[in-house]
């Protein structure tokens, strides 16, 4: 009910992950879990705290939406790591995609590191 949203609302904000799913594992099914994790996550990528937004994602299994997160934010060493460990299959795409968009923005040095 309320008092548990409430209760792992306080520790998303105080960044205490382990105890907000710890309350939110016994408390919670799965989707309101994942749904309470999204929206803290998205708050937290508005105010910037991209770290934090990004461990929420991947909490809420959402891998690719913590890539995203770092890809709009171009922040493509972040956005690799997640790549590397959660989706290994798209990572030469990923490496290709980036090329061509440094190419395209005339960022040769950088394009030369992912082709």
């Amino acid at each position: 009910g309320g008092m548990v949203h409430a209760a792992v609302r306080m520790y998303l904000k105080a960044s205490l992950w382990d105890s907000a799913d710890r309350v939110a594992q016994e408390y919670m099914d799965k989707a309101e879990r994942e749904k309470t994790y999204l929206q803290h996550a998205k708050k937290l990528e508005n105010e910037g705290d991209l770290k934090s937004a990004a461990h929420l994602y991947l909490q809420a299994k959402e891998s690719m939406l913590a890539i995203t997160m770092y890809k709009r934010h171009r922040k493509y060493d972040e956005m690799l790591e997640l790549v590397k460990v959660h989706k290994k299959d798209m990572l030469e795409a990923t490496h290709a995609s980036l090329a061509e968009q440094f190419a395209r923005e005339g960022e040769f040095h950088k394009a030369e590191k992912h082709y």
